[in-house]
């Protein structure tokens, strides 16, 4: 399904908009030079307009700017007056800015965005908004589609019109609970680790990776040690990651890399730094590095990575604070879990999973690592 595109009629951007009496003038004569072709009349004439404050003249300067008509096509410019009217409460203007974000014309390609405009759009009952949201809730994970509606939320609630958001029907997606975790891709056939209880219990796993969404399966799942592998389909610009041959020493500089707290913190692969702290987990346990490196929920299942960019371990759990406090009286500082990297090519081995290893060679930059880690690290949902 596509996204639908509307032509912008002059009298109803009228009819939606107040304007002066002494701005009358000025808006019939862009009217009349708009019906008849004459482009760059009616945009000096609606520019004029806009630079007053006139949200139905941003507007169709916007929509000019984007189409070529009387000025040299400009999409970021379009995007500069859609977001301006947008932003006053132009229905109009809320689906073309949602239009631009989905598109990603004159502005990045964000379809959480491109939601919220079309959602405020159908707010004020534009037909084509609605069916534009729809479109775009196909692409968003139920997440997703819940910060989509906080934003929502906020901007009416901003405008003293939070009945307008009560009004609004329930996503398709809304009644799917939905919990969010980290995994790593080990080979070109699609396999990828992630913790057992990431996928626990779901009834559909989505996958999601540089705004591509793809579902995926369990293969195998060990409770008892954590560890999960899934299959999906392999995006195209995907480069499985590769575990380092040599083993991790106490104090090791390491990466945990993951999607933390995706509905709060940026929708984007993150990476925090930290060491080896401890070459066993709690109670001694050797199946885990004790690490410093900071993690959030979200995290588990992402990819602890050295400073060569390979493969030490993953990312599992962090100590609770509360049951430490009431055992020692302090709060633990950065005290986080992973599993090691023996452990996981055990598990492949055992489920037959193709896998690659490499030698440490060059450090790289911080830059680097990240910049591999996102070709192999995704963001796992499991609706349940």
């Amino acid at each position: 399904m596509k996204y639908i595109h509307v032509m912008i009629t002059i009298p109803m951007m009228f009819v939606s908009c107040l304007v002066s009496q002494a701005a009358y003038a000025s808006w019939d004569e862009a009217e009349v030079a708009y019906e008849k072709g004459d482009y760059k009349t009616a945009f000096q004439e609606f520019k004029a307009l806009a630079e007053a404050g006139n949200a139905a003249a941003q507007n169709n300067l916007g929509f000019m700017y984007e189409k070529g008509k009387g000025v040299a096509k400009d999409s970021t410019e379009a995007v500069k007056w859609y977001t301006q009217a947008a932003e006053q409460g132009e229905a109009s203007a809320q689906n073309n800015l949602g239009l631009s974000y989905a598109e990603g014309k004159g502005v990045a390609k964000d379809e959480v965005q491109a939601y919220h405009w079309f959602n405020l759009a159908a707010s004020s009952g534009v037909d084509s908004a609605k069916k534009n949201r729809e479109t775009a809730e196909s692409h968003l994970l139920p997440f997703q589609i819940a910060q989509a509606q906080a934003m929502t939320r906020d901007y009416l609630a901003k405008q003293n019109k939070p009945d307008e958001f009560k009004a609004l029907p329930e996503t398709k997606k809304s009644e799917s609970t939905a919990t969010t975790g980290t995994a790593f891709l080990v080979n070109t056939q699609g396999h990828l680790l992630t913790n057992a209880h990431v996928v626990n219990q779901c009834k559909t796993i989505n996958v999601y990776s540089e705004n591509t969404t793809t579902l995926a399966e369990i293969v195998a799942r060990d409770e008892k040690n954590d560890m999960a592998i899934i299959k999906t389909d392999v995006w195209s610009y995907a480069k499985p990651m590769q575990f380092s041959k040599q083993g991790v020493g106490l104090g090791q500089d390491i990466y945990a890399i993951g999607y933390p707290l995706p509905t709060l913190l940026a929708l984007d692969l993150q990476m925090t730094k930290g060491n080896v702290s401890a070459l066993a987990g709690l109670g001694n346990d050797s199946r885990f590095y004790q690490i410093s490196a900071p993690v959030q929920s979200g995290n588990s299942g992402g990819p602890l990575v050295n400073g060569y960019g390979l493969v030490s371990g993953m990312v599992t759990s962090k100590a609770n604070l509360v049951k430490v406090k009431e055992m020692t009286g302090d709060f633990p500082q950065n005290v986080n879990f992973a599993i090691k990297e023996s452990q996981l090519k055990n598990y492949l081995d055992t489920n037959r999973i193709a896998y690659d290893t490499a030698s440490s060679s060059d450090e790289l930059k911080g830059e680097a690592i990240a910049e591999r880690a996102r070709k192999y690290t995704v963001l796992v949902e499991c609706l349940r």
